[in-house]
């Protein structure tokens, strides 16, 4: 006879339930962390390549004067930036890299390529705070590159 009113196996569910959380947790917390880790590298690479692309489109004597190579790098800079504006990858770690040839793109001569880079670290906000080994605690490095052929007009 039950003096209590209670039975025996009611917090049965509660337990378990506390059991299966974390592992529930994880689940839901991968496939997040990994959408966003592909979102910031398909936005990047766009990025890149319209940055690469309008690097690659400017008339040659834009190209060998210096000052005004400049103000396209500096063009070339702004697209890449305003299309990264709205990632957040955490701590605002984004570094852009434009080259000419592999050389900084200074005006001295024509170049056969261009290429635009993006490297960034991706953190994970999710399982960070409490797995420091998730994605490290320096986060994911994220690389886009874009070489193009230089076409002269």
């Amino acid at each position: 006879m039950r003096k209590f009113g209670r039975s025996p196996q009611r917090g049965v569910a509660a337990i378990e339930f506390a059991a299966i959380l974390p592992v529930l947790l994880l689940l839901l917390a991968l496939p997040l962390f990994f959408g966003r880790i592909y979102w910031h590298y398909t936005v990047s690479q766009k990025a890149v390549q319209d940055g690469a692309r309008y690097l690659s489109s400017i008339p040659l004597s834009e190209m060998r004067q210096p000052d005004k190579v400049g103000y396209s790098v500096a063009v070339a800079r702004w697209i890449v930036d305003s299309e990264l504006a709205d990632l957040n990858p955490g701590k605002d770690q984004i570094a852009v890299t434009i080259l000419c040839d592999n050389w900084i793109c200074d005006g001295l001569a024509q170049p056969s390529t261009v290429s635009v880079g993006v490297r960034m670290r991706v953190y994970d906000f999710i399982l960070q705070p409490s797995n420091p080994l998730s994605a490290g605690s320096e986060g994911m490095l994220l690389t886009a590159v874009s070489r193009m052929r230089y076409v002269s007009n």
